[in-house]
C-alpha cells in the first residue's frame, strides 16, 4: 500500500549522503542565491548535481495508492511526514529530469532570454528542494508547503513555456520533436502539482474538525464523483467563458442546450475532470454557434456517459453538429515549417528520450489539433503577459491553484495550465493540454469528425485507478 513512500524513503536517504547536501541549510525563500543564476550560462552543461539526481527514476502513482494512503495519512502525523519526503524527494527527482530534458535542446534557442529565465526558474526550483533537509516536524512541513506553493503560483513556466518554445525551436527542431519535448514538460507540471497539491489537501485535512470533513474526499480524489452532475457543472462553466468569450447573456438562446444521458460514479480528481469536459463542451459548443449563427434554432450538445464493456472504464461521449472538427492553423503553420530551408533542423535531439521514436510531422487535421505549435501560435498573438502574483485564497481553489486546501471545490481554478479556460482564444487550440490531463492516470482522448455535419468526442477515463501516471 506505501511502497511508493517506501522507495520515496530510501532514495531520501541516498540523497541525503551525496556530497554536496551535507553541510547546506535549508534556504528561506523558494530562490537561489543571485551568484547561481549569474554562473548558469557558463555551467548550462557541467551540471553534476543535476545528473546525479536525474539518474533516479520518478517512482509513478496511482490514483488508488494516493487514495489508500490518503486515508491514513489524513489522521496519522508519522503518515503525513512520509508524504512530505516523497513529495520533497521526488519534486526535485523530477526537476531534474526537465533540467536534463531543456539541455537537449539546441544552444541556439535556449540562449533566448525569455527560455534561458525559464531555465534559471527551473534550476533555483532544483537547488531549492534539493538543499532541504529531511521533514520531520510540523514547522517543517510549513516551511515546505511556503516553499512549493510559492514554485506553483511561478506561471513563467507554464503558457509562457509552451510560446517561447515553439516560437524559438521551430527553425532548428523537427516539428514532432518539438511537440513530444513539450509533451514531457507539460505532463512533468502536471503531475508534479498533483502530488504538491494532494500532500497541501492532506496536510489541512489534519487540522480541520472531523465534522467538517468529507468521507468520501481524500486530499485532492474525490472518490464517488457522479460523472452525470460533474458534466452539468462543466456545462455551466462553459457557458459562463463563451458568454464573456462573446459579450452575450449567460443564458443567451444562441447557446445550445444540453442534452445527458446516463450516468456512474468515478473515483478521480473533480478539477481535472470538469476542466476536461469544460474545455471540450466550449469546443463543440464554439463550432456548433459558428455553423447556426443565421439558423432559427441552435441544435443541443448531446452527451452519453455508459461504463466500457469491461466495466473497468467510464466513456463520456460529446456529439455536436458544428460542422467537423477542422483545423484552421493548417496552411499557416506549413508556411511556418518551410520556412528557412537552408536551415538544418534537428531530428532528435537525439539525447532526447523518445526522439527517435516519435512519427514524422505531417499536415494532415488530425496530427495539427495535437500540436502545441497552434498553442503556441495564440498565445503569441495574444501577447499574453504571465502574471508572477500569486492569488492565495485558503477556502477555495485560488486563480492560480497554488493552494488547495478544499479539494472537492469545483472549477474553474487550477494551475496556469488550465488558466487556458479563461483566456479569448480559439477552443481547439487547447486540445493538446486537454489530452495531457486525460491521459496523466491512464485516460484517452480521441474523436470522430464528419465534415459539414458534427463531431463525437470520446472521452475514455479508468475506473479503478490502478494505472500509473504518465509520465517520463
Amino acid at each position: 500500500m506505501h511502497a511508493m513512500y517506501g522507495s520515496a524513503r530510501r532514495i531520501a536517504t541516498s540523497a541525503r549522503s551525496f556530497p554536496y547536501g551535507q553541510s547546506i541549510s535549508t534556504p528561506s525563500t523558494a530562490s537561489a542565491s543571485d551568484q547561481d543564476a549569474a554562473a548558469l550560462g557558463r555551467f548550462f552543461y557541467r551540471n553534476r548535481k543535476v545528473n546525479e539526481w536525474a539518474n533516479h527514476p520518478a517512482h509513478r502513482t496511482t490514483l488508488r495508492q494516493l487514495i489508500l494512503f490518503g486515508r491514513s495519512a489524513r489522521r496519522n502525523k508519522t503518515l503525513l511526514m512520509q508524504s512530505a519526503n516523497y513529495l520533497r524527494t521526488e519534486l526535485t527527482i523530477r526537476v531534474a529530469h526537465r533540467l536534463r530534458d531543456m539541455q537537449t535542446i539546441p544552444f541556439v534557442a535556449m540562449s533566448n532570454e525569455q527560455l534561458d529565465s525559464i531555465y534559471q526558474f527551473y534550476w533555483r526550483t532544483f537547488e531549492t528542494l534539493r538543499r532541504m533537509s529531511k521533514i520531520e516536524t510540523d514547522e517543517q512541513n510549513k516551511h515546505l508547503i511556503h516553499v512549493v506553493t510559492q514554485l506553483l503560483s511561478e506561471r513563467k513556466s507554464k503558457l509562457d513555456l509552451t510560446a517561447s518554445i515553439c516560437r524559438e525551436c521551430i527553425h532548428y527542431m523537427e516539428p514532432e520533436t518539438v511537440d513530444l519535448f513539450l509533451a514531457r514538460m507539460l505532463r512533468s507540471q502536471i503531475s508534479r502539482e498533483v502530488l504538491a497539491k494532494q500532500h497541501i489537501a492532506l496536510s489541512h485535512m489534519q487540522v480541520v474538525p472531523e465534522s467538517s470533513k468529507t468521507p468520501q474526499v481524500v486530499g485532492m480524489i474525490d472518490t464517488q464523483i457522479r460523472v452525470a452532475y460533474s458534466v452539468a457543472q462543466s456545462f455551466k462553466f462553459a457557458k459562463e467563458s463563451l458568454a464573456q468569450t462573446y459579450g452575450w447573456d449567460v443564458d443567451d438562446e444562441r447557446m445550445p442546450s444540453l442534452e445527458i444521458l446516463g450516468d456512474t460514479t468515478i473515483a478521480y480528481l473533480p478539477a481535472h475532470l470538469e476542466f476536461i469536459v469544460q474545455e471540450l463542451l466550449k469546443v463543440s459548443m464554439q463550432g456548433t454557434m459558428n455553423l447556426h449563427q443565421k439558423a432559427s434554432h441552435t441544435p443541443p450538445i448531446k452527451i452519453r456517459i455508459v461504463d466500457s464493456g469491461s466495466k473497468d472504464d467510464v466513456i463520456i461521449r460529446i456529439s455536436d453538429r458544428g460542422g467537423g472538427l477542422k483545423c484552421v492553423h493548417s496552411g499557416n503553420l506549413s508556411d511556418v515549417y518551410n520556412q528557412g530551408s537552408n536551415v538544418i533542423r534537428a531530428r532528435g535531439p537525439s539525447l532526447l528520450p523518445g526522439a527517435n521514436t516519435v512519427k514524422p510531422w505531417s499536415a494532415k487535421e488530425d496530427t495539427l489539433l495535437w500540436s502545441f505549435h497552434n498553442l503556441g501560435k495564440e498565445l503569441e498573438r495574444m501577447n499574453i503577459q504571465l502574471d508572477a502574483r500569486a492569488t492565495l485564497d485558503r477556502t477555495h481553489i485560488s486563480a492560480d491553484g497554488a493552494e488547495t486546501p478544499d479539494p472537492s471545490s469545483s472549477y474553474p481554478g487550477g494551475d496556469g495550465l488550465m488558466r487556458l479556460s479563461v483566456l479569448n482564444m480559439d477552443s481547439r487550440s487547447g486540445l493538446p493540454i486537454v489530452r495531457l490531463y486525460s491521459e496523466l492516470f491512464g485516460g484517452k482522448l480521441d474523436f470522430r469528425t464528419l465534415d459539414g455535419y458534427g463531431t463525437d468526442i470520446y472521452l475514455r477515463l479508468p475506473k479503478d485507478g490502478t494505472n500509473k501516471e504518465l509520465h517520463e
